[in-house]
């Protein structure tokens, strides 16, 4: 940007920019057919010099945002998003991977204290992590911690890391994938023949006891009296997202974080290496959340902003839905009245005195629905649901 002159509305102090779908040419790598999927992609980083000690981890952390577009006319059910990180840590041959559920972040490290080869880190390596901030919107009432919150079901719920799988550099049943099949099992913690993850050794075994969806998991600071990887050949590791739902037109948000730990004193694996990556993802969340990033970057364009509030969103779930379904505003706000409407324009069913959010669509024939809800002043706010 030039002092005095326009510049366009970025995330971060510095941020890539691009657009891409899978509906454009054959898919070689998976077989699988298009879902007509739109995705918005952009990094972002932020630069402070400086920085205290306490926030200097916005230096080594990059952001990254995705909305997820569905320009099909399809519903689609049980859907995943998912990273498939292959982190190659400096010498990829002596790497370890593990994850934090808590803190929805997947990791990997070196095994012993020096990286070796001309491509290594040399002594007291860093580790480097994948933190999942934002995601699509959970099921309702699906019975599962879908954002690892300690909470089910709460209000707003959004899927986070509700898995995370490592497999290896090669064609095993627990290697490389080679078909969509493959993807969409690793993307709900399942090997590629579809056995469940199991808690233990490489995590393959065909009797379903002891099961996780998360592999090598690691809540405390290295622990060796966990189950953790002891360095394998090349790990690929993959966090999934879902099951959730999106409707034909219907987008959301997806954000994640790279961050970056390393100590000139601390050996890896070690304690105080595991809270120093533990802490930045942690920061990266409160970030996020609270959008309070830290930025030195002076930018004077003389002019004065005016920000508009951010749109208050009508979710409708379940969607589809079969005898009722409900409503609810991402901000509170109190509902007087609603309308449903057929794809003609048709009210099929009103209500001018709202005294729950639950409405009884059993009567209604199966197809698409809008709903139209009016809060008390008088705002109107819409959404479509599928009645089956």
């Amino acid at each position: 940007p030039l002092v005095g002159g326009d510049y366009p509305k970025i995330k971060g102090d510095q941020m890539l920019y691009w657009i891409f779908n899978d509906n454009f040419a054959p898919h070689t790598e998976t077989g699988g057919i298009p879902l007509k999927v739109e995705v918005h992609a952009s990094a972002y980083a932020f630069t402070c010099p400086n920085a205290t000690n306490t926030d200097s981890a916005i230096n080594y952390t990059t952001f990254y945002n995705y909305k997820v577009f569905n320009r099909s006319t399809n519903a689609y059910n049980n859907c995943y998003i998912g990273n498939w990180t292959d982190y190659d840590l400096g010498n990829a041959y002596d790497d370890a991977v593990g994850c934090n559920p808590s803190r929805n972040l997947s990791f990997c490290y070196n095994f012993d204290n020096d990286d070796e080869t001309n491509i290594g880190y040399g002594l007291n390596p860093p580790m480097i992590g994948n933190t999942i901030l934002n995601g699509p919107p959970a099921n309702t009432n699906d019975g599962i911690d879908n954002d690892n919150d300690g909470n089910i079901d709460e209000n707003g719920e959004k899927c986070l890391m509700t898995s995370c799988i490592n497999f290896q550099n090669n064609s095993t049943v627990y290697g490389n994938p080679f078909n969509a099949t493959h993807i969409y099992n690793y993307l709900q913690a399942k090997w590629k023949d579809g056995v469940p993850l199991h808690f233990g050794g490489n995590g393959y075994d065909t009797i379903a006891t002891n099961l996780t969806n998360f592999m090598y998991s690691i809540s405390l600071p290295f622990d060796t009296n966990c189950w953790f990887n002891s360095a394998s050949a090349d790990l690929r590791s993959v966090q999934g997202t879902g099951p959730f739902t999106i409707m034909p037109g219907a987008s959301f948000d997806y954000d994640f974080a790279i961050v970056y730990a390393r100590n000139d004193t601390a050996v890896s694996p070690s304690a105080t290496l595991f809270q120093q990556l533990f802490d930045n993802a942690d920061k990266a969340k409160v970030w996020f959340d609270n959008n309070t990033f830290s930025s030195c970057l002076e930018i004077n364009a003389n002019i004065d902003e005016t920000k508009k509030d951010e749109p208050n969103k009508l979710f409708v779930f379940p969607n589809p839905a079969q005898n009722t379904v409900s409503f609810q505003l991402e901000k509170s706000q109190v509902v007087v009245s609603y309308n449903i409407y057929n794809m003609l324009g048709d009210a099929v069913i009103t209500n001018n005195i709202v005294s729950t959010n639950s409405i009884d669509i059993s009567e209604l024939n199966s197809g698409v629905y809008f709903l139209t809800i009016k809060d008390k002043n008088g705002k109107l706010y819409n959404n479509k649901f599928v009645k089956r």
